[in-house]
């Protein structure tokens, strides 16, 4: 624990290795947590990458936190202004808070830079016949990110 302590990204890797070994559950918990402690502050004090302010939108995103999620996402889009699965992620927090026409700008833009992406476009299908219909949406499915950790905290340990 140490050893990796002070890295977030190292953190997160022992975690999900501990993840696997049973009776270790607290410490995967506490390592996890600490890895989110750095990355947080790491973020705050404005030394982080784009893709540190992604994860950790979408660990908050996850914990359902989406107002604060949205604005970590905005910090990684203002880096990195073409990544479309971080606008993708940051519209589903936007829905989840039903800012449907905040969603559908994001979701247009995501369109503008890449015209034929399928996601998007199904997701402003969407958007767009809940602010037609007034409905209030189910909650949003988020997809994948190979670069992202897992959130302990939301899934009990492996068997």
């Amino acid at each position: 624990f140490k050893l990796a302590d002070g890295n977030h990204r190292r953190l997160f890797a022992l975690s999900g290795l501990l993840r696997s070994i049973k009776g270790q559950e607290q410490l995967m918990l506490d390592s996890y947590e600490r890895g989110l402690e750095i990355l947080t502050e790491l973020c705050d004090e404005g030394g982080a990458t784009a893709k540190d302010y992604a994860m950790l939108a979408t660990i908050l995103s996850g914990r359902k936190q989406h107002d604060v999620a949205i604005e970590y996402y905005q910090s990684a889009i203002d880096r990195e202004y073409d990544n479309i699965a971080w606008r993708i992620a940051q519209a589903r927090s936007l829905v989840a808070l039903k800012r449907f026409r905040d969603a559908e700008d994001v979701l247009q833009t995501c369109l503008r830079i890449q015209h034929t992406h399928d996601e998007a476009r199904r997701l402003l299908r969407d958007v767009s016949i809940m602010i037609d219909a007034g409905d209030i949406p189910p909650a949003p499915k988020q997809t994948s990110d190979p670069e992202m950790i897992e959130d302990p905290t939301l899934r009990p340990p492996r068997s």
